[in-house]
């Protein structure tokens, strides 16, 4: 058998069955090679998109949208509907495959800001991998900075001390030939105290003999 408002191939147990489950009695029923014949027009049951298996048979006259039973309990709590069946044929065609049309869509914008959200993930680890090494570089070049900074400092300081050592012995050897000069200048002054260069001379010679 063939059930028309399912639009599916049922075998005899579940055609039985259809009959006695209340939901399910109005369907009707035709021979399956009637269906396969393609002589028999297919009703079309639209399927809500976001609650699987569930019919779209309501339409909600505050939101201008077709909906399920589970939808008008969800999202549409308190609001104004009527059975889809009453809306015109054209219409009804119409808002359906709009609410589904706007279904997909909004599921697809869903699966797109979860991978966007995905990417923004990523984007967020790279960047704390990058800081953090970027932390990590920068701590390692203070460290070479610091330590050569502290070579220089005590080369430096090895080279003040020589050269502090050298400028007080030069002030040393200075401050000697200071007192040798003062010592021969008054040996000089002395020596002409007791008369003329060439007394002087003499008195060298003199001495010298």
């Amino acid at each position: 058998m063939h059930c028309i408002d399912c639009n599916t191939h049922i075998c005899t147990t579940c055609s039985k069955g259809h009959k006695r489950i209340p939901a399910l009695a109005a369907h009707q029923q035709i021979p399956l090679e009637e269906a396969l014949a393609g002589n028999t027009a297919v009703k079309r049951i639209p399927r809500c998109q976001k609650h699987v298996g569930m019919e779209i048979d309501s339409y909600c006259k505050t939101c201008t949208e077709a909906i399920c039973a589970k939808c008008g309990i969800e999202k549409h709590p308190k609001h104004d509907f009527c059975p889809l069946s009453q809306v015109t044929g054209p219409l009804q065609v119409q808002i359906v495959d709009y609410t589904v049309t706007i279904t997909k869509r909004e599921q697809e914008a869903r699966k797109a800001i979860a991978t966007l959200d995905g990417t923004i993930n990523e984007i967020e680890d790279h960047r704390s991998t990058a800081e953090k090494d970027i932390a990590a570089f920068v701590s390692t070049l203070y460290a070479v900075v610091d330590a050569r900074a502290a070579i220089l400092v005590s080369e430096m300081r090895t080279i003040g001390n020589q050269l502090r050592k050298t400028a007080i012995q030069e002030k040393g050897e200075a401050e000697s030939a200071t007192v040798e000069f003062r010592e021969f200048h008054t040996f000089t002054e002395g020596m002409l105290a007791q008369g003329t260069p060439l007394d002087i001379a003499d008195t060298y010679q003199m001495v010298r003999a």
